[in-house]
Parts: structure tokens; C-alpha cells; sequence
């Protein structure tokens, strides 16, 4: 290789003036060599971890031009001595892919590196990945105070682990939140919201399927929830049009609600194989009851049991409206099951007596797939089906009231502020309930005192 040498101002040493640190500057030579295979000059300058995990002499190719290759040569050379003083003994991963960002490209030796940041910020900057943490973390808070639903948390922690993965055509989450600008963001938003085909695991399913418009709507709106919690955190700044950034147009089709049907109903409670499992499944649909609902029913909430008309009487997590259901005496049967001494707390739990949904656990979905699993010719819906399931029969039997009663939505209008709601109309629509579930329901005693 031939050598070509210039001149390289270090600002390795410092003078004073009126008590300010000022840079004293100190030519040195500096030279860049011509690869004849790469054709254009290269520079070893620093180190980078190799592949086997140990640093290496970094060669850097600068180009076919001699006067751009040495000012890039002389701008690695000042980098490298600015990260070496902050204790850093390889190039850092984000310095070196922010390399080749265009808008930072020729940024002067002082102040900023070659990839925007200051050389702190580029050793101990945060990155996208560590920010989702710090967020992950503040939610969880908000959790444990009763601030937000178990199933809301675990839902934005799983979309934010899903948002930033390699499938991204730029992938940022290892990226340094400070680096982070329009174009990556847009790039995250436009991917999600082409609905990209459906992952399983680390294998393409066979049929193709796309996200739903809904899954990819609340990843986007995970994304943009992260990013404004940066911004008010004051670890990013966003830019100006960043709430046009997340403005997209999803195609929201409108189809019917998926239920089970009665002979299906039939087969998930027959193939129930403790009265734990065939508890949850009558709480759902004589309760309107989803996972979240259910994994946070508690025993205080049951009143009457030991009477000839018990109840659930509770505030509905997800609104905070008042609901009273009614309970069927096959269902009562099934709470009776369990020892008075035990009624105390949650009212459902695994095996193991713990809550059902705890962190990143969730023991219903778990155990409704496996129920799932042992019927044949049942859709493959979610546990919370059940309660879709349970408003349609509602509707039919008692109108919409009811069912709007059944399911704990909030009532329209100024009414609900002066008249309270009927409820003896929805315990009427629950009884009609009942004597279609019949034959669901017929060896219902009987399995309870099997299973005893």
C-alpha cells in the first residue's frame, strides 16, 4: 500500500485564559494508505471487538479521495482520542453505525462525533431499548397502585417488545434514543401499519396471514406512547412533525362478533377435567367475565352465597362501573366447592394457589389452550369470547338494556345520574340464559360432586 500523509491538529492539550480551559492545539502527521483491491484510502485507527469477542485494530475505507480521506482520517483520530478519554477502550457499537447517518456527516472534531453525540453520550447514552425499560418500569408502578389493569400493562409490554425487533427495515433498538430522528420513526410507523405478515415464533405461518388493523394500530400507538414519555422525561426530543409522524389510515373492517355456539359451549365444559377449570368457564358467561375480570374477581365481591339468591356485586375493572349479575345455582354450587376457611382473596387461582395473571404470567390463557386443545370441532377463540357470547344470548333474551348491564358499559345520557338501572330485568335475561344452557349444564351437579 502506498502512503499518503497530512496534517492532524490534536487537542490533547489544554491552556487557560481568565481561569476558562481552552484547547491548545499541536500539529501532527497523519497518514491514510491506498488499498489497491478496495480501490479508495483506508486508516487503522483505534480498536473494535472482533468476531471471537476480542478487540481488534479498526480499518476504516475512506474513499478514492486523498483530501477526504485524510479530514475523515483526522476526524477519527479526534474521536477516537475523545472516547478514549472517556475510559472507552473499543469503538462503541452506536458510534460506529452512526458512521453513516448524512446528517451528521462532516461534524467537526469538537463538540460532536461523527455520529452527532458528544463522546459521555455516546458511551453511556441511553438507548431505545434501555428507555423502554426505564418506561416498562414507570408503568409497572402504576400497576402495583391500582392505576392500570394487569392486562393493559402486559398488552403495551408486549407491542413495545414487538415494535423496535430486526423485522424493522432499520432496526433501532439498540439504537441511542438521542439518534433517534424522523426517518427511523416514520420507517416504524409505515412498516406496522402495512400490516406485516403474521409471525410465529421465528417461522412464517403457512397461510400468510397479515396483523389484524387493530393489533398493528395499537403497536403504532405503543410507539408513539414511549416516545412522548422521552420527550416530557427529557431524554429525547421530538421533532416538529412528529405527531403527523403517527397520522395513518387504518381500514377498520366491520364484521360480526365472534362467539361460541351452544354445542360448542357443550364440549368445552365436558371436556373441563377439575371444577376450577369448570368455574371459569360458568363465571364468563353468567358474569360477562374476561381474563382480567376474572383474575381479579374476589371473594368480598360474592354476596349471598350461602342463600337461595347469591350474586356478584363489583366494579368493573377496565370502567369502574357498577355491575350485579345474579348467580346461577350451578355456579353457586361450584364457589360453595370450595372451604369456607379458603373463601379469602381472589377467588380464582392455579393449582398452586397463586393469581392467575401475575406479571408476565398468564395461567388462563394458558389453561383455556389446553381446553381448547382436547375438544374437536370448537372455533379457537380467546377466553374473553365467553363474554361476547354471553351478551349476544342477553341481547336476544332481554334487549339491549340488559345486555348493556350484562356487560358493566356505562349507561348514556344524564339518565344514570337521577334513575338507577333495572336490574331484576337482567336477572330475568339470566334465567332465560340458563334454560338454553340446560344442556351445557345438565350434569353440572354431578360433576361437582365427582370432581369433589
Amino acid at each position: 500500500m502506498s502512503q499518503f500523509t497530512g496534517n492532524l491538529q490534536d487537542n490533547g492539550l489544554t491552556s487557560t485564559c481568565r481561569g476558562v480551559p481552552v484547547a491548545r492545539m499541536k500539529t501532527t502527521k497523519l497518514s491514510v494508505s491506498w488499498h489497491p483491491n478496495a480501490k479508495q484510502f483506508v486508516r487503522y485507527i483505534g480498536y473494535a471487538v472482533g468476531k471471537d469477542g476480542n478487540p481488534k485494530p479498526k480499518c476504516f475505507y475512506l474513499g478514492d479521495n486523498e483530501a477526504t480521506a485524510l479530514a475523515t482520517a483526522a476526524r477519527l483520530k479526534g474521536d477516537w482520542l475523545a472516547l478514549k478519554a472517556t475510559g472507552a477502550t473499543v469503538w462503541p457499537l452506536v458510534y460506529l453505525d452512526g458512521l453513516n447517518a448524512p446528517q451528521v456527516a462532516g461534524n467537526a472534531t469538537m463538540g460532536l462525533l461523527a455520529n452527532g453525540l458528544t463522546a459521555d453520550e455516546t458511551v453511556n447514552g441511553l438507548t431505545v431499548a434501555e428507555c423502554r425499560t426505564a418506561f416498562l418500569a414507570e408503568l409497572k408502578q402504576r400497576l402495583d397502585a391500582g392505576q392500570v389493569s394487569s392486562s393493559w400493562y402486559c398488552g403495551v409490554a408486549s407491542r413495545l417488545s414487538a415494535a423496535f425487533d430486526n423485522r424493522l427495515p432499520l432496526a433501532i433498538e439498540n439504537k441511542p434514543i438521542a439518534m433517534v430522528g424522523e426517518k427511523d420513526l416514520q420507517q416504524a410507523v409505515l412498516f406496522w401499519a402495512s400490516r406485516p405478515i403474521r409471525l410465529m415464533g421465528n417461522h412464517k405461518r403457512t397461510e400468510q396471514t397479515r396483523i389484524s388493523c387493530f393489533y398493528a394500530r395499537d403497536v403504532i400507538a405503543s410507539i408513539k406512547m414511549l416516545f412522548v414519555w422521552a420527550d416530557e422525561t427529557e431524554r429525547w426530543n421530538k421533532p416538529r412533525r412528529f405527531d403527523k409522524l403517527f397520522r395513518v389510515k387504518m381500514p377498520r373492517p366491520r364484521i360480526e362478533a365472534a362467539s361460541f355456539t351452544l354445542d360448542e359451549l357443550t364440549k368445552l365444559y365436558a371436556a373441563c377435567r377439575c371444577n376450577r377449570h369448570r368455574l371459569w368457564l360458568m363465571l364468563g358467561l353468567n358474569c360477562g367475565l374476561d381474563r382480567t375480570g376474572l383474575a381479579t374477581l374476589e371473594w368480598s365481591m360474592v354476596k349471598g352465597l350461602d342463600t337461595d339468591k347469591p350474586y356478584v356485586e363489583r366494579l368493573r375493572h377496565k370502567t369502574g362501573v357498577y355491575s350485579r349479575h345474579s348467580l346461577w345455582m350451578e355456579t353457586a354450587e361450584l364457589l360453595r366447592s370450595v372451604e369456607p376457611d379458603d373463601r379469602k382473596g381472589f377467588v380464582c387461582l392455579t393449582a398452586q394457589g397463586e393469581p392467575l395473571i401475575e406479571d408476565n404470567r398468564d395461567a388462563i390463557k394458558m389453561g383455556w389452550r389446553h381446553l381448547l386443545n382436547r375438544c374437536k370441532n370448537v372455533s379457537q377463540l380467546s377466553y374473553g369470547k365467553l363474554r361476547k357470547t354471553g351478551a349476544w344470548m342477553i341481547k336476544v333474551a332481554g334487549g339491549l338494556e340488559a345486555s348493556e348491564m350484562y356487560l358493566a358499559h356505562t349507561e348514556m345520557g344524564m339518565n344514570k345520574h337521577y334513575a338507577n338501572r333495572n336490574w331484576s330485568k337482567l336477572d330475568d335475561a339470566l334465567a332465560v340464559m340458563r334454560t338454553q344452557l340446560l344442556p351445557m349444564l345438565a350434569d353440572a351437579s354431578n360433576a361437582v360432586l365427582k370432581a369433589a
